[in-house]
Parts: C-alpha cells; sequence; structure tokens
C-alpha cells in the first residue's frame, strides 16, 4: 500500500471536508523522532523566519514582533530591553508601556521565549547543555540552569534523560 506524505498508510490520513475547523495533527512519536542531517544552524536560521512571518502576520501585535526581534537577537548577543526596543523603533520606556497594555513584560517574554527555545534545543543530544545555555544567551552554565530548574522542575541533564 502507498504511503502518505505523514509516512503512514495512505488511509490514516484522511482528509475532511466542511469540517468546523481546520487543523492537522501528527503522531507524538513521529514528531519527537530526531531528524536526519538536523543542523543547529539551520534550526536557529528557521526560528527566525518563523518569528519574523509571525511578526509580520500582525504588525500591530508588539508581544510577537518583540519575540521576534528577542529570537534574533540571542543568536547575536543583543537581546537586552534597549536593544530590542531600538529594533523595533522606539524607546524602552514605550516598549515597556506597549508590552504592559499587551498585559506582559519585557523580562517575562524573554523569559517564555529562552523556555520555549530551550525545551526545543534540550530535545537535541548533540548540543551540550553549556552550548544551549550560550546560545540562549545566558552568561553562564549556572544561570542557565537555574532558570530551566525554574520553568521545568528539572535540571537540564535530567530532563534530558527522561525524555
Amino acid at each position: 500500500m502507498p504511503t502518505s506524505v505523514c509516512g503512514l498508510p495512505d488511509t490514516s490520513c484522511p482528509v475532511l471536508f466542511e469540517q468546523a475547523s481546520l487543523g492537522l495533527r501528527f503522531d507524538l512519536v513521529t514528531m519527537r523522532r530526531p531528524l536526519s542531517g538536523a543542523s543547529r544552524e539551520l534550526a536557529q536560521h528557521n526560528d527566525r523566519i518563523v518569528m519574523s512571518y509571525l511578526a509580520k502576520l500582525d504588525r500591530d501585535d508588539i508581544v510577537n514582533r518583540v519575540r521576534a526581534e528577542i529570537v534574533t537577537g540571542l543568536s547575536g548577543g543583543s537581546f537586552g530591553r534597549t536593544a530590542i526596543a531600538a529594533s523595533v523603533h522606539m524607546s524602552a520606556s514605550t516598549l515597556q508601556a506597549k508590552l504592559s497594555r499587551a498585559g506582559m513584560s519585557f523580562q517575562q517574554l524573554l523569559d517564555e521565549t529562552r523556555h520555549e527555545l530551550a525545551l526545543g534545543y534540550i530535545e537535541q543530544s548533540r548540543l551540550s547543555i553549556t552550548e544551549i545555555a550560550f546560545m540562549l544567551g545566558f552568561s553562564d552554565l549556572s544561570n542557565f540552569i537555574r532558570a530551566f530548574k525554574r520553568w521545568t522542575g528539572k535540571s537540564p541533564t535530567r530532563f534530558r534523560d527522561l525524555a
């Protein structure tokens, strides 16, 4: 029997029309399988593209615009509030005011972005914990470990071992 794009027999990926909502479902085991030929640089590049695209979807959505700039800034080392504010063409105080109106602070957004990226990077066993810490802009490994424990309740090594 021929296989579908999702790697399963064609009958397991039916297309349903005239549904109340649009969605795609993927098998969790398949999604967690490491990609052959995975590349950290390509993953970072893709992260930047996705965040840039999300920011373009709604130019008024300050949270997505700032998140995209944080992802870009993390790889370049300039992800502080002042640098990010300049990259979205406003002062740091204006940025903070706009984020406040959206129910968010810059620090909270930075923390959430790092958390999301950390969970993705930690699954890549070829990346050392130290590499991940520096990719996320932490000044040293101990700061990253403390933040990761705050996010997940486990050390990065323990979290990776359990995954």
